[in-house]
């Protein structure tokens, strides 16, 4: 969409994906049919994607609601459902963990070897 709207020499506003930027779209005077009917199949395909994304995300919300780990890691400050979710998927089966450090390591954070200043020295001296 925004190719389209570079190829026409028109600056797209901020929000381009919200309704207000929806509406816009529509409304917007194309200079041929053929970028016209380009521009309604990528809304069609806008307006799809976000219906699927919804249904996703309410599955989602079922699944996270009875997820233990979830419903812990959402205790966490700054820590949101999206990123609960993907936390856990990512852990798959906690147990298969020895230690919270070594879920820290498989994420490469934490103070292994690679986050240890002396573990290393720095070339310049």
């Amino acid at each position: 969409m925004r190719a389209l709207l570079r190829g026409q020499g028109i600056v797209a506003p901020k929000g381009l994906w919200r309704l207000k930027g929806l509406a816009w779209l529509r409304g917007l005077e194309l200079v041929s049919g053929f970028d016209a009917v380009r521009r309604d199949m990528l809304l069609e395909q806008i307006v799809s994607l976000n219906k699927m994304i919804k249904l996703v995300e309410k599955e989602l919300a079922k699944v996270a609601a009875t997820h233990p780990g979830v419903q812990l890691l959402l205790t966490v400050p700054g820590v949101g459902l999206r990123t609960a979710e993907a936390v856990m998927a990512y852990i798959d089966k906690p147990e298969r963990f020895h230690s919270n450090k070594s879920i820290g390591e498989y994420f490469g954070i934490g103070n292994g070897p690679l986050h240890d200043p002396k573990a290393h020295s720095d070339a310049s001296g």
